[in-house]
């Protein structure tokens, strides 16, 4: 729904008077012309008066005080709070956006400190795409957790290409994930790279495969280290979320020449990131089950 302008004018009129009444209850230092409009003026028959609201704009910048933010304090975990539940809202999108994939997918793990213990990412995504189409954190590196990985791969597509090529390194829990899968009745040709030696034919032909992966891991990591670890599982796997929709909806790639992987012009040319952000809340909503 599109907001009106004066749906928008109601608005900032209600916000400055609750910043008003709050200003005039504590000690905030004001300009003299901030203190005669809000003494001997009514702030409401002034705002009721502007029909422009760009000229609304501008009285709001003059009746309230700018030290007045400095009241409403956000907290570290107020901050932790947002991200959490913007992270619920757009799990649907990244989960379930119709995304354009080759038959070829590549996967690694990783591990991340929960409280000071290993976590482990399974991480997959399409190399030529760049793609993230598996990224949660588990507690546990095993084949459980390995076949749920694939299969949230696997849930990407309209139906599973007959042709679907996984690449992972030589951790025994994938010969058992696909063995899982061919009990099921779903079959795709697993090529292991082993060790970090090309020993031989296989791993030297599908090596570049596995290393993109792991530049995944180490951008991954770059924006993780700030963190300083998570406190709960739960919250790194919300920091997850908010991660991969930036890389497959935000980030610009230089091996793509700087387009995004999810190139589907949802997006106005020159539209500001927060702006692209609100959007794709916004299309979150259309992707639930």
């Amino acid at each position: 729904m599109r907001l009106t302008s004066k749906a928008v004018k109601t608005a900032c009129i209600a916000v400055t008077y609750k910043l008003i009444k709050l200003s005039r209850s504590v000690n905030i230092t004001k300009s003299a012309e901030q203190t005669s409009l809000v003494k001997t003026c009514n702030p409401i028959k002034i705002l009721t008066g502007i029909e422009d609201v760009s000229q609304l704009v501008f009285q709001l910048i003059r009746l309230v005080p700018d030290t007045a933010v400095q009241v409403c304090k956000i907290s570290h975990q107020t901050v932790v709070n947002y991200a959490s539940k913007v992270s619920k809202l757009i799990k649907p999108l990244v989960d379930n956006y119709p995304y354009q994939l080759t038959n070829t997918l590549s996967g690694d793990e990783t591990y991340i400190k929960v409280r000071g213990k290993n976590q482990y990412v399974f991480f997959w995504s399409d190399p030529h795409t760049k793609i993230i189409t598996s990224y949660t954190i588990y507690a546990n590196r095993d084949t459980k957790n390995a076949c749920q990985s694939i299969y949230d791969c696997l849930s990407k597509y309209k139906s599973v290409p007959e042709d679907l090529l996984l690449i992972t390194d030589g951790n025994p829990i994938y010969n058992a994930a696909q063995l899982f899968f061919h009990i099921h009745g779903i079959d795709f040709t697993l090529k292991q790279v082993i060790g970090v030696k090309n020993k031989d034919e296989e791993s030297k032909e599908y090596r570049p495969y596995k290393q993109i992966e792991e530049r995944l891991n180490r951008t991954y990591k770059q924006n993780y280290y700030g963190t300083n670890g998570y406190h709960t599982l739960k919250c790194a796997n919300d920091y997850m979320v908010l991660y991969v929709c930036f890389f497959n909806f935000l980030r610009q790639h230089s091996s793509l020449k700087f387009k995004t992987p999810v190139d589907d012009s949802l997006f106005d040319k020159d539209s500001l990131i927060q702006d692209r952000w609100l959007k794709l809340i916004e299309l979150s909503a259309q992707y639930y089950n």
